[in-house]
């Protein structure tokens, strides 16, 4: 049964996305899985500053997976309260959009912008009102998905160990 999704019914239907799905924040080894999957599918790993070998942490966050067709497509890790805000001096109660993978079969099909909303959309009911999350400057699929649903830069400089980053922010 599909549920609607942040109000994308359309979209949802034309892509068979059938419905995401939010979790406690654990090690789950399919979504450590997608991880790899993705990191290992781009040709410029610098794009995704994750370690393919680490687990997803336990702890204060949620986990959302979006599901096609009944197999697992992406994931998203929201951390919450946000680490980057204090970081950079940010105001607000933050969340942290933190990783997110699709696998590559499914790319393409804007799973990153319906978790990203599905995500926004639970953690302001929980007063969360300000959105971080961090994207290679040359990831225009992600960094064109999060301009237009609102992120802002505020940064830009090496992070993760030396890779070039652009730190954006949504303000709700």
């Amino acid at each position: 049964m599909m549920k609607r999704i942040s109000g994308f019914w359309g979209l949802a239907m034309k892509y068979g996305l059938d419905e995401i799905k939010r979790f406690s924040l654990f090690p789950d080894e399919e979504a450590e899985s997608i991880i790899r999957e993705a990191y290992f599918s781009l040709t410029d790993k610098s794009w995704f500053a994750v370690n393919p070998e680490a687990h997803l942490p336990a702890g204060n966050g949620y986990l959302y997976k979006a599901y096609v067709d009944g197999e697992t497509a992406g994931i998203l890790v929201v951390l919450r309260p946000g680490l980057l805000a204090s970081e950079f001096g940010i105001s607000g109660v933050s969340a942290d959009m933190d990783t997110v993978a699709v696998k590559p079969v499914f790319q393409g099909r804007s799973l990153m912008r319906r978790m990203m909303e599905m995500a926004e959309h639970d953690l302001k009911e929980d007063g969360i009102d300000t959105f971080l999350s961090t994207v290679h400057p040359e990831n225009l699929p992600s960094r064109h998905t999060m301009e237009k649903m609102g992120y802002k830069k505020v940064f830009r400089g090496k992070m993760y160990g030396g890779f070039d980053r652009l730190l954006m922010m949504h303000r709700c």
